[in-house]
């Protein structure tokens, strides 16, 4: 996804015809990395509605209205390009955070990132739900909650559920600075517990006689690797 069509699809998000509100861009950033990071293959058409919010008793037609299309199809490259960041084990994942001027220097907010992230756990809750019960993953997410507690969007309300760990009071620029400079390192932690999580699931199930097609003996083994999992963690006591 180019530069060029990230500004494309930051003026179609406010501007197509039909829908009340829709997730800024960087929010919906946040909203696809969680729902890449909890696997599945997300397809663009059923998410569009959590995208775009439709004008009531107007359901959104993706052949109706064009720039809805365009917009889909934009989705779909933003959601490859994080897809290929993510399992990039050379590159170290970067949220999409804002810039602004704070006297004489500038500082970053991640808090619309983090809240479209909360909001993409709470569309794919059938597949965080078991990862959130992971050793250490509530824990992780805890500057995720922070920081999204203090986006100012509408179109990013989450059900209070999703919501743990709020503070007390707002949190100050220099503490939502910090946060959101640590979130790379923080989203690297969560997703190797993730992959912690996906290979003793699979090897209790592999343990159980229980074939499941996602884990054959060619798949590449989640540890990263680059082996077979079968010659790798399938075939060890040990995860790498």
């Amino acid at each position: 996804m180019t530069e060029t069509e990230l500004e494309e699809l930051d003026v179609l998000l406010s501007s197509v015809e039909g829908v009340s509100a829709s997730l800024p861009v960087d929010g919906l950033h946040g909203f696809l990395t969680a729902l890449v990071m909890s696997g599945g293959k997300p397809r663009v058409e059923p998410i569009l509605p959590w995208i775009l919010k439709p004008m009531p008793g107007l359901p959104l037609d993706l052949e109706a209205v064009p720039q809805a299309r365009r917009v889909g199809e934009l989705v779909g490259k933003m959601m490859t390009r994080i897809d290929i960041e993510l399992d990039d084990p050379e590159y170290l994942f970067a949220p999409m955070a804002r810039v602004y001027p704070h006297r004489d220097e500038e500082r970053s907010d991640g808090s619309v990132w983090c809240a479209g992230f909360l909001r993409g756990i709470a569309h794919a809750w059938d597949r965080w739900g078991p990862l959130c019960d992971a050793p250490d993953i509530q824990t992780l997410l805890w500057p995720v909650h922070q920081l999204a507690a203090a986006a100012r969007e509408p179109a990013l309300e989450v059900d209070q559920r999703f919501r743990h760990a709020v503070p007390n009071r707002p949190l100050s620029p220099t503490q939502c600075e910090a946060l959101t400079d640590a979130l790379p390192q923080t989203l690297e932690a969560i997703a190797d517990r993730i992959t912690e999580h996906e290979v003793r699931s699979a090897m209790a199930a592999m343990a159980r006689g229980e074939e499941t097609p996602a884990w054959q003996e060619d798949a590449p083994c989640p540890c990263g690797s680059g082996r077979g999992f079968s010659v790798c963690c399938g075939g060890s006591r040990v995860l790498h």
